[in-house]
C-alpha cells in the first residue's frame, strides 16, 4: 500500500498534542481557593493564582484589598499581573516578588510593603548569567509606602526593553540608602523606557546613606547601558543624606550610566541640598538631555551641579532647552561638565548664590555654549583647561564678578555674547532669543499667556507659553510661583502635585515669600515637606 507525504504528515499531527490558549485566572476578596479561579468562581487570595498561573497565563485582580502579609515568591513563568482599577486593586503588607523571567504588572497599588532589609522592593529582578529578562513592563500603577518599586542591582542577565509608564510611586523609603527605581544588572542594560511617571516624597530616614529617584548602572559594571529613554516625569521631593563618611551621601533625581541615552521633558523640584546632590547626573557620552524643567535641585560648591555630565572620556552630549533655576543659598552650580558638550538654547538662572554653567577637562574635546540665558551671583560661565571652544550668541549675568571667567583656556572664540555685571542688568535676553531661552515654555497648546512672536522658535506644533519668573534678582521667584500660577498656565497645567498622606513622617519648611518679607508653611497640596532625621 502506498502511503503519501499527507498520510504521514497527518499521522504527525495526531501525535502532536493541542497547544491550549492562555488562561486568565480571576481573584476577588470574596472568592474561594477552592473554586476554579474563573470570573464566576474566582480565587480568594493572590497567592494561590500566582501559584496557579503558567507561562503566558493572566492573573486579573478584582478590586478589593488584598493582604499579602508574610509572602515572598520567585517567579520562572513569565506571566501577567492586572488589577481592575490601580485606585482600587490593592496589594498591602508584601515582600519581594523575585523574578528570573519578565512580567507584565498593570492597573495595581502597592502600599506597606516590608523594609525589613537593604534590597527589598515590591519586584527584584534576579536573573542568572544564562537568563535574558526581555520586555518587563509596569503600567498605570501606584507604588506607596515601599522600600522600592523595581530593584535590579546585581542581575547577572541582560535586561532590555523594560518599560515602567504612567504610574505614581510616593513615600519611597527606609533607613537604608533609597531608591525608587533602580537597574544595575552586571550585564548588559538596553532599550529602557520610564516614561510619564510621578516620584514624590523619596527619603533616606539615616543621613547617612543614598536616595535616588531613577538609578540606571554602576561604576563597576563591566558593560554599561544603552539607550536609556527617561522623559514626562515628574520628580518632587527628594532627600538624600547630609553626612559625610569617607564619601558624600547622595541624592540625585535621576542617574544614568552609559551611552546615547535621552532625558526630556521631565520635572525635577526640591532635593535637599548638599554635595553630591542633583536633578539630573550622567556618566556617559551621545546623550541628549532636552527640556526639563529643574528648580533648586541641591547642589552645592562640591564636585557636581544641578544638572551635571561626568565620568571619563565623555563626548558628544547635548543639554538643550532646560529651564534649571534655584533659589538654595551655599553655592551650587546650574550646569556642570566634564568632556566635550554642546549646551544650547538653555535659560539658567541661580538667584541665591553659585555658578550658572562650570566645564572642565575640555582639552582636545569639541565644547560649544551658545544661545543661552545664564544668570548667577558669581561667574555666569566659568571655563577650565579647554582650548576648543565656541562661546556664542548668549546672555551672561554676574551680580558681581566676570560674567564670563576663562582659566587655562585657549582657542575661544568669544562672538555676539551680551554680558552683564550687578543687580541692576535687568532681563537680559541673549542676542538670539527664542522661546525657552527667554525663560518661557514651548507647549502643545497655550491659552491668553501666548508669545506668539516666539512661537517660530519652538519645535512643530507647539507654540510659545509665558514665563512663571522674571524680575531683578533682589525679588526672586521661586518654583511656588510656578505652582500658583498652574490654572492660568499650560505648562503647568501638565503637572499634578497631589496631597499626599502619611504626614507624621514630615515637619513644615517655612521660606521666604516672592517679596522676600517673612515666610509661608507649605502645607500638603502645595509644596510637600520634608522627612525628619530624629
Amino acid at each position: 500500500m502506498k502511503r503519501t507525504f499527507a498520510f504521514y504528515a497527518a499521522a504527525v499531527l495526531l501525535l502532536i498534542p493541542a497547544v491550549c490558549s492562555a488562561a486568565t485566572y480571576y481573584v476577588s476578596p470574596s472568592g474561594n481557593d477552592s473554586d476554579p479561579g474563573s470570573e464566576s468562581k474566582p480565587f480568594r487570595t493572590f497567592q494561590k493564582a500566582i501559584s496557579t498561573a503558567q507561562s503566558g497565563d493572566t492573573v486579573f485582580l478584582k478590586s478589593g484589598t488584598y493582604d499579602l502579609t508574610g509572602y515572598t515568591t520567585t517567579l520562572y513563568r513569565p506571566i501577567s499581573i492586572v488589577g481592575e482599577d490601580k485606585k482600587t486593586t490593592v496589594l498591602t503588607n508584601g515582600g519581594t516578588m523575585t523574578l528570573h523571567v519578565p512580567i507584565k504588572v498593570k492597573n495595581l497599588k502597592f502600599t506597606n510593603y516590608s523594609k525589613a532589609s537593604y534590597n527589598d522592593a515590591v519586584f527584584r529582578i534576579a536573573s542568572t548569567a544564562g537568563e535574558v529578562v526581555d520586555g518587563f513592563s509596569i503600567e498605570n500603577c501606584i507604588f506607596e509606602n515601599v522600600p522600592c518599586a523595581l530593584w535590579a542591582k546585581n542581575a547577572a542577565g541582560p535586561i532590555k526593553n523594560l518599560s515602567i509608564k504612567n504610574c505614581t510611586l510616593s513615600n519611597i523609603s527606609s533607613s537604608w540608602s533609597v531608591q525608587a527605581i533602580v537597574i544595575a544588572s552586571m550585564s548588559n542594560v538596553s532599550y529602557i523606557d520610564i516614561s510619564g511617571n510621578t516620584l514624590e516624597n523619596i527619603y533616606t530616614t539615616d543621613p547617612q546613606h543614598d536616595a535616588f529617584g531613577i538609578l540606571i548602572g554602576k561604576d563597576e559594571a563591566p558593560v554599561v547601558p544603552d539607550h536609556i529613554t527617561v522623559s514626562n516625569n515628574t520628580i518632587t521631593h527628594l532627600v538624600g543624606g547630609t553626612v559625610y563618611t569617607g564619601y558624600y551621601a547622595a541624592g540625585r533625581g535621576v542617574l544614568l550610566y552609559g551611552n546615547y541615552h535621552q532625558i526630556l521633558n521631565n520635572v525635577i523640584t526640591d532635593i535637599n541640598q548638599s554635595d553630591a546632590h542633583n536633578c539630573i547626573y550622567i556618566k556617559g557620552s551621545y546623550s541628549t538631555i532636552a527640556n526639563n524643567i529643574l528648580h533648586d535641585c541641591g547642589s552645592t560648591s562640591g564636585g557636581s551641579g544641578d544638572l551635571t555630565i561626568k565620568g571619563n572620556d565623555n563626548v558628544g552630549n547635548v543639554i538643550s532647552g532646560n529651564r534649571i533655576t534655584g533659589d538654595h543659598t551655599g553655592g551650587g552650580f546650574g550646569i556642570y561638565t566634564k568632556g566635550g558638550v554642546t549646551i544650547d538654547n538653555n535659560y539658567v538662572r541661580k538667584t541665591a548664590s553659585g555658578q550658572g554653567v562650570f566645564s572642565f577637562q575640555l582639552l582636545g574635546q569639541v565644547y560649544k555654549i551658545t544661545r543661552n540665558h545664564i544668570e548667577s551671583p558669581e561667574a555666569a560661565i566659568y571655563l577650565w583647561n579647554a582650548d576648543n571652544v565656541l562661546i556664542q550668541d548668549n546672555a551672561a549675568i554676574s551680580y558681581s564678578g566676570a560674567p564670563i571667567y576663562l582659566n587655562h583656556v585657549t582657542g575661544v572664540t568669544d562672538n555676539n555674547n551680551t554680558k552683564c555685571t550687578g543687580y541692576n542688568c535687568g532681563k537680559l535676553d541673549p542676542p538670539v532669543a527664542t522661546c525657552q531661552n527667554t525663560g518661557y515654555y514651548c507647549t502643545s497648546t497655550c491659552g491668553s499667556g501666548n508669545l506668539s512672536n516666539l512661537n517660530s522658535t519652538c519645535s512643530s506644533g507647539m507654540v510659545c507659553c509665558d514665563s512663571y519668573d522674571a524680575g531683578p534678582p533682589a525679588s526672586p521667584t521661586g518654583f511656588r510661583a510656578l505652582i500658583a500660577s498652574a490654572a492660568g498656565s499650560c505648562r503647568a497645567r501638565q503637572m499634578e502635585f497631589p496631597d499626599l498622606s502619611s504626614p507624621e513622617a514630615f515637619s513644615t519648611i517655612s521660606r521666604p515669600d516672592e517679596a522676600g518679607s517673612g515666610g509661608d508653611s507649605l502645607q500638603p497640596g502645595g509644596f510637600r515637606v520634608f522627612p525628619k532625621w530624629d
